[in-house]
């Protein structure tokens, strides 16, 4: 009779071998003795110097702009929009465009990681959504407190200022300069 128990089982491990067999040659075999001779000499090579060396970041050069309703971020020779307005943008916009209208604020943070900028979500009213870009992630981030997204005054826009990498706006700060995007009440 086919598919006996014994048949089955032999199917399962003939299969496991393959496995292992498989993953040996993707991942290769060492020979633990070699590895552990190459890894004693170079232990005696390194100084203390070699040991910590701060990382060297080359900055990339930035630039903001505000063009034709657009919100451009020049970033060595790239270019990316970051929200328009349709009634006055003059290049195509995207799907995945953020959209403003009327007025449009942004502050660069201190150590040029961030950007932050409130969008006019219609042409009526006086209140913006804030957002801050992540530079060097090139992430767009939604103000948040308590998980509720913060919308502010036009007027309050344009008081925002950054402090040692926290976003400082009336009432709120950020709760973490790592993520100045999640405000906290003062």
């Amino acid at each position: 009779m086919e598919g006996t128990r014994n048949e089955r089982v032999a199917i399962i491990a003939t299969s496991y071998v393959i496995g292992f067999v498989t993953a040996f040659i993707l991942f290769g075999i060492n020979n633990p003795t070699d590895t552990a001779t190459t890894n004693l000499a170079n232990v005696a090579e390194v100084s203390a110097a070699d040991v910590y060396k701060e990382p060297k970041l080359t900055p990339i050069p930035i630039a903001i702009t505000y063009e034709n309703g657009s919100l451009i971020i020049k970033k060595g020779d790239k270019d990316i929009i970051l929200t328009q307005n349709p009634i006055l943008a003059t290049t195509l916009i995207k799907p995945e465009t953020r959209l403003h209208y009327n007025n449009l604020s942004w502050t660069l943070s201190d150590n040029n990681s961030y950007l932050f900028f409130c969008e006019q979500q219609n042409t009526e009213g006086n209140y913006c959504i804030g957002a801050i870009y992540d530079i060097s992630n090139e992430t767009v981030h939604t103000l948040t407190t308590d998980g509720v997204n913060l919308s502010l005054s036009l007027p309050a826009s344009t008081l925002i200022r950054w402090k040692q990498e926290s976003l400082d706006i009336t009432g709120f700060t950020s709760s973490d300069p790592a993520k100045p995007w999640i405000l906290q009440s003062n």
